[in-house]
């Protein structure tokens, strides 16, 4: 008996209680969800590094590429990188010409597509000569080993606007030699050259031999990108308010 449950328990425990114990807990664990930082890759801007859900901080890493998705996302107030805060208006799409806000959106700001709303326009950015409304590239990402491409979780990272042309141009440049992105060892790492951390990509190798597996899970990884940001907390913010 460890420790901890010694303290829990206020003394010591029979053998067969802790046979119990160890026999009810192993029913539990199978239900108990992730307790690390999800299924997420973030970029930490400050750092210039990819923080993995397995919670390692790395300049690069290699992964397949299992699917892909276009997002938009817009926010109200000022951006405070302390406080996460849902979107006030999102759209997920398979490609950028189908991208149209969710009605799911607390304050919806086009009826049609994002590409007329006022918001996704360049020059609209209160910091800056980019877009009000955040683009994004979601890439749902494997490792390319094939001991782990079929059992381990889907990765998601979420590149920055700047990187979404980057990505255009490579999955056009491996789709141009007629290889799906998920047969290819595809290197992510940080554009030196850029003030921000911008994501870039790599092709450094051919993973035919899990092709397969990846895509018998792409289905998977669809469903997990157009999954919709939780919005039930959103509140319009302060510096947002009508004064």
């Amino acid at each position: 008996m460890s420790n901890e449950l010694a303290k829990l328990s206020g003394g010591t425990l029979s053998a067969d209680i802790i046979a119990k114990l160890q026999q009810h807990t192993l029913q539990e664990r199978e239900r108990i969800g992730k307790s690390s930082g999800g299924d997420t890759i973030s970029v930490n801007n400050g750092k210039k590094l990819f923080e993995m859900p397995n919670e390692q901080e790395v300049a690069d890493f290699e992964g397949l590429i299992v699917d892909f998705a276009y997002c938009n996302s817009y926010y109200l107030g000022a951006y405070n990188p302390k406080v996460i805060t849902p979107p006030a208006c999102f759209a997920i799409a398979t490609t950028p010409t189908k991208l149209i806000p969710s009605d799911n959106s607390p304050i919806k700001q086009n009826d049609g597509p994002c590409a007329t709303c006022q918001h996704d326009q360049f020059g609209t950015s209160p910091t800056g000569g980019g877009k009000a409304c955040k683009n994004s590239v979601l890439i749902a990402i494997l490792p390319p080993d094939v001991g782990q491409v079929e059992k381990h979780d889907i990765w998601v990272l979420k590149t920055s606007p700047t990187a979404i042309i980057p990505f255009n141009k490579y999955a056009s440049h491996v789709s141009g030699m007629n290889v799906p992105l998920g047969a290819v060892r595809t290197k992510f790492f940080l554009d030196p050259d850029s003030t921000y951390a911008s994501v870039r990509f790599e092709a450094v190798g051919v993973a035919v031999e899990c092709l397969d597996t990846v895509i018998a899970r792409k289905e998977e990884a669809a469903k997990r990108l157009m999954q919709e940001p939780d919005v039930s907390q959103f509140e319009v913010p302060a510096s947002a308010k009508k004064k």
